[in-house]
């Protein structure tokens, strides 16, 4: 990880002053999130403007990677469902099979006899 630099300290207080860190996309908030991360990261904020901009970071990240999960959590499931169906369709084909087979041997049976 490579040390930030005082432009990106200040690119991210001009987002956080504009308000536009909520407009922020994940990459940028996972680089904003590195940044602060840094050891003296604390020094290039006001005394009680750090833990504020931490912790809205933060949870705008965590915000983000959630909705994603969710996307992909629900792509699987609608994945999940399709195959579900298409197991079904063939279970019902399975059936109507045998019982036209059943029908044919009732009818030779009674036929024959």
């Amino acid at each position: 990880m490579t040390n930030p630099t005082d432009e990106e300290y200040a690119d991210l207080k001009q987002k956080i002053h504009a308000g536009e860190l909520a407009n922020a996309t994940r990459q940028e908030l996972v680089r904003y999130n590195t940044i602060l991360n840094h050891g003296f990261a604390w020094t290039h904020f006001a005394e009680r403007e750090y833990p504020q901009v931490y912790e809205t970071v933060r949870a705008l990240l965590a915000v983000r990677t959630s909705k994603a999960e969710g996307r992909r959590a629900t792509s699987i499931y609608q994945q999940a469902i399709q195959r579900t169906t298409r197991i079904a369709w063939i279970a019902i084909g399975i059936s109507i099979v045998a019982a036209v087979a059943s029908c044919v041997q009732i009818y030779f049976a009674l036929a024959h006899r």
